[in-house]
């Protein structure tokens, strides 16, 4: 399954600037794959940091939420809330140009909490990795 911007726009509810997620290239069972374009136009550029632009490591773990998000939402799971965040991992700098692909996987399911693995990689290396978890709201 693939979803465009407005589409993920839709199942969010984030719109620009907090909107990061520009394409869903699979989604199945288990995972979602996401695509976040990365460009000189993001806002949090200008202060992050002048002369050396680096996107910060929350904005990529909040394009992992987005894409936890968009899963539940297609898998028919209540809307998550983040509710807890380990052994998250800043292993390359994410600059303008890059593309962001974020890899989640689901690790667990239960009643009231689902749980990820996730890394975030531009040109196959891995940027950023992290395990989530999601409260579920009913």
């Amino acid at each position: 399954m693939e979803l465009n911007s407005v589409q993920i726009q839709a199942i969010t509810d984030y719109d620009t600037p907090l909107s990061f997620l520009d394409k869903v290239i699979q989604l199945d069972e288990t995972q979602i794959q996401a695509i976040a374009n990365i460009t000189m136009g993001e806002g949090f550029f200008q202060g992050h940091f002048p002369g050396n632009p680096v996107m910060p490591g929350v904005l990529t773990i909040q394009s992992m939420v987005q894409a936890a998000e968009v899963y539940c939402h297609e898998q028919g799971i209540p809307v998550p809330t983040l509710s807890q965040l380990k052994k998250a991992r800043f292993k390359k700098m994410i600059t303008p140009g890059n593309q962001l692909k974020i890899i989640l996987k689901q690790t667990n399911l239960e009643k009231n909490k689902i749980e990820f693995s996730g890394e975030a990689l531009v040109n196959d290396e891995i940027a950023c990795s992290a395990n989530l978890s999601f409260l579920l709201n009913d």
